[in-house]
C-alpha cells in the first residue's frame, strides 16, 4: 500500500468586503461562482442550526463532488449531502426553496417544465391539466408539499 505524501488540492476562492449581490454580504465565494447571480458569498460564521459554514457546504457538497452551486435540483442533492455529513435534517431548508422559490415559480438551473416533470414522475398527485393540454403537479396542496419537503 502506497501512501500519497505530497497531495496539494486548490480551491479558488475571492473574498470581498463586500459583494454588489444586493444584500450586501461580505466573505467568501467560489470563482466558479464569480458571475452567477443566484449564488450570495458567505462569511465563514457557523449557523445556529448547523455547526458548517457556507463556504465549507459550497466546498465539500459542491465543488469538490463535481456538483454546480447554482440550481434547485442541485442545491437539494448537497444538502442531502450536507445532512449525511453532519447529521442535520434538510427538511427546513427544503421548505424554504418551496415556499420561498418553487411556488412562486422560480426555479433555478432548469426549465420549470423539466423541474417539475421530475417531480410529477415520482408520482405526486394530484394532477392538473393546463391551458395547453399537459398535466401539471400541484405542489400548493399540503400533502404534495410534504412529499416535496420530506
Amino acid at each position: 500500500m502506497s501512501m500519497m505524501t505530497d497531495l496539494n488540492i486548490q480551491i479558488p476562492v475571492t473574498w470581498r468586503l463586500e459583494w454588489d449581490d444586493g444584500f450586501g454580504a461580505r466573505g467568501w465565494k467560489l470563482d466558479d461562482s464569480l458571475n452567477d447571480p443566484y449564488v450570495i458569498a458567505a462569511t465563514a460564521d457557523t449557523g445556529s442550526r448547523i455547526a458548517t459554514s457556507v463556504p465549507v457546504h459550497d466546498i465539500l457538497d459542491h465543488y469538490l463532488c463535481g456538483l454546480p452551486l447554482s440550481g434547485h435540483r442541485n442545491e437539494a442533492i448537497a444538502l442531502v449531502q450536507l445532512g449525511l455529513r453532519t447529521g442535520s435534517s434538510p427538511a427546513p431548508d427544503f421548505a424554504a426553496m418551496v415556499d420561498e422559490d418553487l411556488l412562486q415559480g422560480r426555479v433555478n438551473g432548469e426549465s420549470m417544465r423539466s423541474f417539475y416533470r421530475m417531480i410529477c414522475w415520482r408520482g405526486f398527485p394530484p394532477m392538473k391539466q393546463t391551458a395547453d393540454g399537459s398535466s401539471m403537479c400541484c405542489l400548493g396542496s399540503g400533502e404534495n408539499r410534504h412529499c416535496v419537503i420530506a
